[in-house]
């Protein structure tokens, strides 16, 4: 039931609300049709701007790579420009190889002089001395055994080490030889220092005692006479050497006949006996008559001369060359 208050709606009302109704919803069409325009305009300029942004952000990219790449290229070029400047060109390495092979030129006429001076000249003067200047001297040489004593021959020892009586004695005849009192035998007998001291004989060999070295004559004399011993066997072998064979073959004469006879009185004292032994020294070998020249011994003096100059150079050289290194740091 409708209110008795109101009114029942007329057609005029119901046509207008239908209207109204009508307009509002073309008007909410309308409304909705421009939301959408609007929506796809804003998406519209989104994305321009997004594709601008890219574009301005892929140019950004490209200019900052292409000034990477010109900044690389320049420092490239100005190392290579470093670099060649650096380079020599063929007028410096010419100028260069010039300088090496002059400085190789003056070390090695620098290395000449120094082994013509310190090698070669000392050498060549040694070769002057011993094939011009040295007196040739002839050697006689002499081999004797001694025999065994009669009282010791049964008490002899049987051990290779133990001294026997023969090798004690091979011994003592040695330094007998060489003793101060055969110089004399020598002396009176073959006129020994006057025959080295006379002036034909050359300074080197002449036999001249030195205060300064403290040589007296005896010393000297063992120049001249060298006695090997083989005690185990008692056998001596004695070289005498002199300017001439025969006097040499005289030397080796007289020390034989006073070691017999020194041997033989020795031997005569010791065992009680009134006469001394003929038979104390059996000679192997007699004084020999020499025909060459033993000494001096030129190739053998002059090549090791040369080695022992040389060897001197070299170790002067190194010497020299660290205490320079030494003293350059």
């Amino acid at each position: 039931m409708q209110s008795p208050d109101r009114n029942p709606p007329s057609i005029t009302d119901t046509i207008e609300e239908e209207r109204l109704r009508k307009w509002r919803e073309q008007r909410a069409k309308v409304a909705e049709t421009s939301r959408q325009e609007r929506i796809k305009i804003a998406e519209a300029e989104r994305r321009k701007r997004l594709e601008e942004f890219e574009a301005d952000k892929a140019r950004r990219i490209k200019e900052a790579a292409e000034q990477r790449a010109r900044q690389q290229a320049a420092k490239a070029a100005e190392r290579m420009a470093i670099a060649r400047s650096k380079i020599p060109g063929r007028t410096d390495i010419d100028a260069a190889r010039n300088r090496l092979l002059a400085y190789r030129r003056r070390e090695a006429r620098a290395l000449a002089l120094r082994l013509s001076l310190f090698v070669l000249c000392p050498t060549l003067l040694v070769a002057v001395y011993v094939i011009w200047l040295a007196t040739p001297l002839y050697t006689s040489e002499l081999r004797v055994a001694l025999t065994a004593p009669t009282a010791s021959q049964g008490g002899a020892s049987s051990s290779p080490f133990s001294t026997t009586p023969v090798s004690h004695e091979a011994h003592q005849l040695r330094e007998v030889i060489l003793s101060p009192l055969m110089l004399e035998a020598l002396d009176t007998r073959d006129g020994f220092t006057k025959h080295f001291s006379a002036p034909q004989i050359d300074p080197l060999t002449r036999m001249s005692p030195s205060a300064l070295l403290q040589h007296d004559r005896h010393e000297v004399f063992k120049r001249y006479v060298d006695v090997t011993v083989n005690g185990q066997d008692g056998m001596l072998h004695v070289k005498t050497k002199a300017a001439d064979p025969k006097t040499a073959q005289a030397f080796a004469n007289t020390i034989l006949t006073h070691a017999t006879t020194w041997l033989e009185t020795a031997r005569g004292v010791s065992a009680g006996a009134e006469t001394p032994k003929p038979d104390a020294l059996r000679v192997i070998s007699p004084p020999n008559l020499a025909e060459i020249a033993a000494y001096p011994k030129r190739l053998n003096t002059i090549a090791m001369a040369f080695l022992s100059f040389l060897g001197l150079y070299a170790a002067g050289a190194i010497f020299i060359r660290t205490l320079r290194r030494h003293g350059q740091h």
